[in-house]
């Protein structure tokens, strides 16, 4: 590309001649060369100068930083980019999650859905734990599912839940057997649960559980530990057995479906 004068520059950049004017005064940008009148003349690699500076000024750099991480070797300027990339990245997500938070207060406040104190001061403890182990599509999902459900069920559920925590208890301190029926039945109601509030997603069933095993406030809040939730395991993986064991009655299954 021929050199171009400063304001033919400035006409394609949208960048004002004082702009380019003071980066010059600076050393900043200076250009390369000049016409026979004195006119500033920019050369292509002015221009991808140019561009650095633009691009780092729009990512927050002082004009002092850019001038020190465009002096550097091209790979010191590629992790500084790869830095400022990771940041502004870290600073997206944050604004995603607001956004969320702010569309999950919209709605509560459309339908006329107040939160008690105590169901407060839970939001205010959970929701940065939720955000820690499922990304922003799961959190969307598990919300528009829980809106789906309505809010009587998910009531139901949460009364449920310590009333089914403290009957596996019960089981396990009277030293019953994860296979043996009593437990195979609260097992299954666990999964029922389980399946219906993360309507099938794997995914968001292993995050919970993820949660779950690393947060303390959270097995605080809901009775459980890890001696339960091992309990309930050997539990679930024995109803797998089940039609392994009880064939004839498989079989007497799927004729009646036949």
């Amino acid at each position: 590309m021929k050199d171009i004068t400063v304001g033919a520059l400035a006409a394609s950049t949208g960048i004002t001649v004082r702009t380019l004017h003071h980066y010059d005064a600076i050393g900043l940008l200076s250009p390369s060369g000049r016409t026979d009148g004195g006119y500033r003349l920019y050369s292509d690699e002015d221009i991808r100068r140019l561009e650095y500076i633009v691009l780092l000024r729009g990512v927050g750099l002082t004009l002092a930083e850019i001038a020190q991480a465009i002096s550097t070797t091209p790979q010191d300027l590629q992790r500084i980019l790869e830095t400022h990339s990771a940041e502004m990245r870290r600073r997206a997500d944050e604004a995603l999650k607001l956004v969320d938070r702010l569309d999950h207060m919209t709605e509560r406040l459309r339908t006329h859905t107040l939160q008690s104190i105590d169901e407060a001061l839970a939001t205010i403890q959970v929701v940065p734990l939720f955000e820690q182990y499922f990304d922003r599509n799961q959190l969307t999902d598990i919300r528009e599912h829980a809106r789906e459900l309505g809010e009587h069920v998910i009531r139901d559920a949460e009364a449920e839940w310590p009333r089914l925590i403290a009957a596996v208890r019960h089981e396990m301190k009277r030293g019953t057997m994860p296979a043996d029926p009593a437990m195979r039945a609260l097992a299954r109601r666990w999964s029922e649960l389980v399946e219906a509030f993360t309507n099938g997603r794997f995914d968001i069933a292993a995050g919970a559980g993820r949660m779950m095993h690393a947060e303390p406030s959270i097995r605080q809040r809901t009775g459980l530990d890890a001696e339960v939730m091992e309990y309930v395991a050997r539990a679930t993986a024995a109803l797998g057995n089940e039609s392994v064991e009880r064939p004839d009655e498989t079989r007497r299954d799927v004729r009646a479906v036949d």
